[in-house]
């Protein structure tokens, strides 16, 4: 009886579960996952690859070496359609990345990236992005692909045009110091030149600034550049403001941690709101421990250099010292710098100028002599250099002047040009003499208009 009662009441019960959950469409919501979008955009620091959907969602980049090292150091990014994500599941060659919507996220990448990827490549390799992961469960995938950069002759490297390891423009800034070797009030010590360890010691401190109007100071930050083997990498900006500094620059320097080594060269710029407001500039190049060139300070262990070649002038402090290495190579004190000689107008004496007709007569006479070069104001002769225009180099020698083929260009004015826009790019290098004094890396700029 117990049985039948049982048997009775239980099965329209389970009969009206099951038809109710299961064999019904329930009423509330369900979730789907967003279908593939037609195109997505891909961002990677100066990089951008397109994803679109007749294509296979596949892509091909060009870009440098250099632009693909810096490119390691910023955050990516993907625009699919409706807004632009920074979760992302992705793959570069073989090392997986997968980011949250948390700003640090990708940090935790880039060592992994930059030793594996960033120092292996050459120009003439291909990285592949494989497994980004698109809506839908799709997955994307582009190459990029490294070349030689094109050439520009007339825009040489932002950090070669600095002739200077230290500037200043003070307009809101009094006073700076910072850590044992940067002081505003008495450059006589600067040092160019840092271990690993002076290097640390002086960015766990806050610089100590002191403004004309404190108001105005508030805006003040400091940005950070690093270059290694003449690479330029991505920079971090830094408050200044005394509970910001300490906890910014731990952070923002994590992911170059592993480039503090030396080798590497870092410039600081302390400037209102944006690089284009910068008021000291100081760039400084890590070394190792026993490197004879971090005994050298500005300006007493410096030279002054006097370059004048016709109209053109340049005067330049530079130490014009070399070191040799235990393996024979020349450690240079002077970093690479390309230094831009400007032209006077000159008013009397062989080079006046009148008119046109003149300023002709003064550069077919101005190549047909050799650059002038004093070393605190005596001059260094004989010497040999290099002169570079329109892709070719031509060495001088000594007691030689320009060869009739470097002349001749330098003067030719083809038919369609506009003479009033004409002008030659030339660049005097690889200057080597007996007066014990290392040139090095020093270039000179010039651009010579022809009338």
């Amino acid at each position: 009886m117990h049985l039948s009662f049982f048997k009775h009441s239980i099965i329209p019960f389970l009969s009206l579960f099951i038809t109710f959950f299961v064999g019904s469409t329930p009423n509330f919501a369900q979730t789907a996952a967003p279908a593939a979008a037609e195109k997505y955009i891909f961002y990677w620091g100066e990089l951008q690859a397109n994803l679109i959907v007749e294509e296979k969602y596949t892509g091909e980049i060009r870009t440098t070496y250099n632009t693909f090292r810096k490119t390691i150091f910023s955050t990516p990014s993907m625009w699919n359609g409706k807004a632009l994500v920074r979760q992302l599941q992705f793959q570069v060659g073989d090392i997986p990345v997968k980011t949250t919507n948390a700003a640090d996220s990708y940090s935790a990448f880039i060592v992994d990236l930059d030793q594996k990827l960033g120092r292996s490549l050459v120009n003439g390799d291909t990285v592949r992005v494989t497994n980004i992961l698109l809506d839908g469960g799709v997955v994307g995938q582009f190459n990029i692909i490294l070349e030689e950069a094109r050439k520009q002759p007339n825009q040489p490297p932002n950090w070669n045009n600095f002739t200077s390891s230290y500037s200043e423009n003070l307009n809101i800034i009094q006073s700076l110091e910072w850590g044992k070797w940067l002081k505003t009030q008495n450059n006589s010590e600067l040092k160019e030149y840092y271990t690993v360890a002076e290097f640390e010691e002086t960015i766990k401190l806050l610089p100590n600034l002191k403004f004309n109007n404190d108001s105005l100071g508030q805006d003040m930050v400091l940005f950070v550049y690093f270059r290694q083997e003449q690479t330029d990498l991505n920079s971090i900006k830094v408050s200044l403001k005394p509970d910001q500094y300490h906890p910014q620059m731990k952070k923002f320097m994590l992911p170059y941690q592993h480039l503090i080594q030396p080798g590497m060269s870092v410039m600081f710029e302390f400037a209102e709101r944006t690089p284009s407001n910068t008021e000291i500039r100081w760039m400084l190049n890590i070394v190792a421990d026993d490197d004879p060139r971090l005994l050298l300070k500005l300006p007493q262990d410096a030279h002054n250099v006097q370059i004048e070649w016709g109209q053109f002038r340049g005067s330049y402090v530079k130490y014009l010292k070399g070191f040799p290495d235990q393996n024979g190579k020349m450690r240079y004190a002077d970093r690479p710098s390309t230094m831009r000689l400007t032209q006077q107008v000159v008013s009397s004496g062989p080079f006046a100028e009148e008119d046109n007709f003149s300023r002709r007569k003064n550069l077919e006479t101005m190549i047909n002599t050799r650059p002038v070069l004093r070393v605190d104001n005596k001059e260094i002769w004989p010497y040999s250099f290099t002169i570079h225009y329109s892709g070719t180099d031509y060495a001088i020698g000594e007691a030689e002047l320009l060869p009739n083929e470097l002349k001749e260009g330098l003067l030719q004015i083809k038919a369609a040009q506009d003479q009033r826009n004409v002008v030659r790019s030339v660049t005097i290098k690889n200057i080597k003499s007996k007066s014990g004094h290392e040139f090095g890396p020093l270039e000179f700029h010039l651009f010579i208009p022809v009338y």
